[in-house]
């Protein structure tokens, strides 16, 4: 049974992303029917495409705050498994199991890189 969890964990992970892209496919394909239907009955429809490439634009600011969101995280996690790992007696691990942690730190650095870079800038376009 030990032996399935690895396999078990594989099928799942490209389960998952199958089941994303199955489901943007759907929402497209239902966003495309109803686009059809009120042409058909002579609506003219918003232009959804157009609103929706308006919202998934982020300023640099927005962008860097993700950066500094996940990398708190991940620094947040990396902190407490080092130390866990001392707190049980297995500090030749510790370095390893911080690994999170200097994702985190590098996640921290990109956000600042960003948020500097874009100072007076409203977008990267310009």
């Amino acid at each position: 049974m030990e032996e399935l969890i690895p396999l078990i964990f594989i099928v799942m992970s490209i389960g998952i992303g199958m089941l994303a892209l199955w489901l943007d496919y759907r929402r497209k394909q239902f966003l495309h029917q109803e686009r059809m239907e009120s042409l058909r009955q002579g609506i003219t429809p918003p232009d959804w495409l157009a609103e929706a490439e308006k919202k998934a634009k982020k300023t640099p600011a927005e962008k860097a705050k993700g950066f500094f969101i996940a990398g708190g995280i991940l620094l947040a996690i990396g902190i407490w498994m080092v130390v866990s790992m001392f707190w049980m007696g297995m500090g030749y691990v510790a370095f390893w199991t911080g690994a999170p942690g200097f994702v985190g730190l590098a996640l921290i650095a990109a956000g600042f890189i960003i948020r500097s870079g874009s100072k007076g800038q409203d977008s990267f376009d310009e």
